[in-house]
């Protein structure tokens, strides 16, 4: 029998795979937004604790999405894996996560404009 933990950690990833993809999609599909983020390289991780995501977002794509911890990220979210699971399944804004101090980003105010969509 799964632990609250596993749940969490199964939820978490099933959720957060599902936003990639859909972020993916938006990329294809919007041909503005993708041209924002020509040129640019970002590595991004997703630190929910004991659980860490990350990827690449380049030249309008995102690539190399993959469990597990990155040094060097320009682009660092954290926070623990039940405010992200609000966040995903759209029981929390990101506004509000971020006034009551729930989730902690470390990123330029660029970064933070061009990848909005991200949790959109």
């Amino acid at each position: 029998m799964a632990t609250e933990t596993e749940k969490k950690r199964s939820e978490l990833k099933t959720l957060l795979d599902g936003l990639v993809e859909k972020y993916k999609n938006t990329l294809k599909e919007n041909p503005e937004y993708r041209k924002e983020l020509e040129g640019l390289k970002r590595k991004v991780l997703i630190d929910a604790g004991e659980e860490k995501y990350h990827f690449t977002l380049d030249n309008g794509e995102l690539k190399d999405y993959a469990e597990g911890d990155l040094e060097g990220a320009d682009i660092t979210v954290s926070a623990p894996p039940e405010v992200f699971i609000a966040l995903f399944k759209g029981e929390l804004s990101p506004m509000k996560a971020m006034a009551k101090k729930m989730i902690h980003i470390k990123a330029s105010l660029s970064d933070l404009l061009r990848f909005r969509k991200f949790f959109g």
